[in-house]
């Protein structure tokens, strides 16, 4: 069976969350105005709307979701966000496994 909870699965989502489907966002400086924001989300969406937007990703991105507004933000909040129980044991993880220590 696949064990979807406890501390090695938040460590496993965070780290294939940030390596996969949240690795290629694209930023606007902080404090960007919310036209900016809104022009990039809907050219982005433009794009996405491509008839051939699927065959280009796939070649030149590899076959990931791309998102915009919520979605995007929730990726990059799941990414981002790792309970400290799940960093402790990623940390105990890499010291046991290959006497690697981050202190």
């Amino acid at each position: 069976g696949c064990e979807t909870s406890g501390d090695a699965w938040e460590a496993w989502k965070a780290f294939f969350i940030a390596g996969f489907p949240a690795q290629k966002m694209v930023f606007l400086p902080k404090g960007a105005p919310q036209e900016a924001i809104d022009t990039y989300t809907a050219a982005f969406e433009r794009v996405k709307a491509r008839p051939d937007f699927a065959e280009i990703s796939a070649k030149r991105l590899g076959k990931y979701p791309q998102m915009t507004g919520a979605a995007a933000q929730k990726a990059l909040s799941q990414a981002i966000s790792v309970p400290p129980s799940a960093k402790a044991f990623v940390i105990n993880w890499l010291k046991e496994r290959y006497g690697v220590s981050l202190n």
